[in-house]
């Protein structure tokens, strides 16, 4: 058969994923006895709480982890042991999507076979898939987002009847759920919206617009109305109109540190801290690395909110707070901001990583990730891959802008825009690398799609 090495790439990550099933254990640690509480909080007092003592984290996640605490407590078994096999069945359905929408490009079979075997053998995404994390929940519905793209398109090229105003409904329904396991995907909606309503505009064959556009729009009134319901809950019970807690003083705290007055060390820091702290932590002093990371961006934030609460703000007044005195700073020096922002930004195409944590692998696998040469070698390899794939599909994209595109064209417009608008809007935070790795199935097939343009696989 044409596709058996593609069968055998599948089947032999999947044994991978059994041994490390068994073999590994999954930490509940830092944000993941954050997802473990509200877990609890959903079985044992309900929604109610849930949106009183709000806003909370996204919903989509701790539900997840509620369901397998519920399986466990009806089973007798483990409910670590039971989440885990849910999240590898997650990144299975990821893979098996990838190889039907790489099919779907007509990518060779040499293509999509080493594409589904790197998904399945990736560190990080293994890492996803045995973490207590979200990501792992929103990997597979980013690629069934580009897969619904693709095939909406072919149904608008095919000249179906219905089929072209239907399916943006579906694609609502999938953003609905990102947003639900990711706020940051509201505000990427709102962006990738608005420019594919112009590319609709402009490259829609003739006869199809009145259609198309108007299962477009319905899809926008589907997500904003969805939206703005559950922000209207959000007010009645707890004061807050944010999908989330963390928005606020994340983009305070980033605001302030990076128009801050800076001397040339923690310039030079914030550089080499794109790659992986590591290099940075190799090169710079530690206290110029420890002022970009996580825990400094926590402590200017967490900091400004307790001044806040000490004042008698609370709820919608608190976060506009937050929102002014951040976009004050920015003015002070906006080129300065914007640069470090930049920085941030690019931070995406280092995503991959075997030093992300969160869980305890076999003792030999553990020293394996930590080796040098290996540990850099899965750093750097993927992330110029990344790069060379991102250019290439940016320039066929703007050589073909007055020709007709077909259903590669449009995926490869989708998944730049996701990439793009993902880390545009972490970038406004902190982009540490398991938020980058949740896209790593889209970085994948990027990979495929470019290298079949420039015919490698041939």
């Amino acid at each position: 058969m044409k596709f058996n090495k593609i069968w055998i790439a599948v089947a032999l990550s999947w044994c991978w994923w059994i041994y490390l099933g068994l073999t590994s254990q999954m930490l509940v640690s830092g944000d993941a006895l954050g997802y473990h509480y509200l877990a609890d909080m959903l079985n044992q007092q309900g929604w109610g709480e849930y949106f009183t003592t709000g806003p909370n984290r996204e919903p989509g996640y701790p539900l997840l982890v509620a369901t397998s605490l519920k399986l466990g407590q009806w089973t007798g078994m483990d409910h670590l042991a039971i989440l885990k096999a849910i999240q590898l069945a997650l990144l299975g359905c990821a893979q098996l999507m990838v190889w039907r929408w790489l099919l779907l490009l007509g990518v060779s079979s040499t293509g999509i076979m080493l594409a589904v075997a790197y998904i399945g053998f990736s560190p990080a995404l293994l890492n996803a898939a045995l973490s207590m994390y979200s990501e792992i929940l929103i990997i597979p519905l980013w690629i069934a987002l580009i897969l619904a793209h693709t095939c909406w398109w072919q149904a608008i090229m095919d000249k179906k009847r219905w089929l072209p105003a239907l399916m943006p409904l579906w694609i609502a329904v999938i953003w609905l759920a990102c947003i639900a396991i990711k706020a940051i995907a509201w505000y990427v909606f709102l962006m990738y919206w608005a420019v594919m309503a112009a590319v609709l505009v402009w490259k829609l064959p003739k006869g199809t617009h009145k259609r198309v556009l108007g299962g477009w729009v319905l899809m926008a009134a589907i997500v904003v109305g969805s939206i703005q319901s559950y922000t209207q809950l959000q007010f009645l019970y707890n004061g807050s109109r944010m999908l989330t807690d963390r928005g606020t003083y994340l983009f305070y705290a980033n605001a302030i540190r990076r128009t801050a007055v800076l001397d040339r060390q923690k310039v030079l820091a914030a550089v080499t801290a794109v790659p992986g702290e590591g290099l940075c932590y190799a090169l710079m002093r530690q206290e110029d690395c420890l002022y970009w990371g996580i825990n400094n961006q926590d402590v200017i934030g967490f900091a400004q909110l307790a001044a806040l609460q000490s004042q008698g703000y609370k709820g919608k007044q608190k976060d506009d707070r937050m929102f002014k005195m951040g976009f004050e700073a920015i003015k002070t020096n906006p080129p300065q901001y914007a640069f470090f922002t930049f920085l941030e930004a690019c931070k995406i195409f280092f995503w991959e990583s075997t030093q992300v944590s969160f869980v305890l692998y076999p003792p030999w696998l553990k020293e394996l990730y930590v080796n040098g040469m290996v540990k850099n070698a899965f750093r750097l390899v993927p992330a110029m891959a990344g790069i060379w794939a991102f250019i290439v599909l940016v320039l066929r994209l703007w050589k073909l802008r007055r020709a007709p595109w077909g259903i590669q064209e449009l995926s490869a417009l989708v998944l730049l825009l996701v990439i793009v608008f993902v880390a545009g809007m972490y970038a406004l935070a902190t982009l540490v690398v398991r938020y980058a790795f949740m896209l790593g199935p889209l970085w994948v097939g990027l990979w495929a799609l470019a290298a079949q343009r420039r015919r490698i696989f041939k």
